[in-house]
C-alpha cells in the first residue's frame, strides 16, 4: 500500500505523541486481490482544549493543500476529537476518536498518543464519498519550545477503498 501523510498544524499544549512508521509496501492488485490503497496528504490546524478531560478535546479545519490521492481533500473541512471511550464501536481501538467532516462526507479516524512524540492510528469508517474507507499508520508530532505555539503532526500510513 502506499504511504498516508497526515500534516497537523496543532494549537496549545496536549501530550499528544508520535512515531513515524513504515507505510508498507503497496500491494499488487492483479496479483493479491486486494484494491489498491490512495496517498493521503491532509493539513489541518487545531485548537486543542486547555483542560485534560474536556470534550470536546480538539476542534479544527481541514486546510488548502490536503488531498487523497491526486484530488483535493475536504478542504474547509471540520474536525473534532473526543475520547473514544464515549463511542463504544471504537472504544477498544484507541483513545481518541477523531471525526473529519467534509462537503461529501465525513472520515472517523481513532488513535492512540504513546508518549513522547508517537502513535497508531486508524481509520475506522466513512460516510458519502469516503464509505467504505480505512486506514492505518503511525503519526509524528513535534512541539515548538512556545507552549502557545502550534505544534506539527505527520500521519503516514495507507488508505484504502
Amino acid at each position: 500500500m502506499q504511504p498516508v501523510v497526515v500534516f497537523f498544524s496543532v494549537a496549545g499544549l496536549l501530550p499528544l505523541t508520535a512515531c513515524v512508521g513504515d507505510g508498507g509496501a503497496e500491494p499488487d492488485p492483479t496479483t493479491s486481490g486486494q484494491p489498491a490503497g490512495q496517498t493521503l496528504v491532509m493539513r489541518t490546524s487545531i485548537d486543542i482544549a486547555p483542560t485534560a478531560g474536556a470534550e470536546p478535546i480538539a476542534t479544527g479545519d481541514v486546510l488548502d493543500g490536503s488531498t487523497l490521492g491526486s484530488s483535493p481533500f475536504c478542504t474547509g473541512g471540520t474536525i473534532r476529537d473526543s475520547h473514544a471511550s464515549r463511542h463504544a464501536d471504537v472504544k477498544d481501538l484507541g483513545l481518541v476518536e477523531r471525526t473529519i467532516t467534509c462537503a461529501d462526507g465525513t472520515v472517523r479516524m481513532v488513535f492512540t498518543p504513546q508518549p513522547p512524540h508517537g502513535g497508531d492510528w486508524t481509520i475506522v469508517s466513512g460516510t458519502g464519498a469516503y464509505a467504505g474507507r480505512h486506514g492505518t499508520g503511525t503519526f509524528d508530532i513535534t512541539y515548538d519550545a512556545d507552549p502557545d505555539a502550534p505544534a506539527h503532526e505527520i500521519y503516514t500510513g495507507s488508505v484504502t477503498p
